[in-house]
């Protein structure tokens, strides 16, 4: 495509196609075949294994959408807390 950024250490397997305006953070990942659509955002470190919608905004691994990539590690991040609070009850 055309105007796209694509940051450092970007990787596209082969028969990728990136359209128009995407933006591609640092060390993120595309599966062969797949179609980034046009103004696409993917995020650093996102491993985009499905086609992504026009205009979408994805990160994560796999690659979804960046809201529940980012509640999902938030969440995580939690998990040892709970699992402390869980045996101590």
């Amino acid at each position: 495509g055309r105007s796209c950024i694509l940051a450092g250490q970007v990787g596209l397997a082969g028969s990728v196609v990136v359209g128009d305006g995407a933006v591609m953070g640092g060390k993120a990942g595309v599966r062969n075949q797949v179609t980034i659509g046009r103004g696409a955002q993917i995020a650093a470190y996102a491993a985009v294994l499905e086609d992504v919608p026009p205009g979408a905004i994805q990160g994560g691994y796999p690659a979804r959408n960046i809201r529940e990539a980012l509640r999902e590690h938030a969440a995580i991040r939690k998990l040892p807390d709970l699992i402390r609070k869980l045996k101590t009850s």
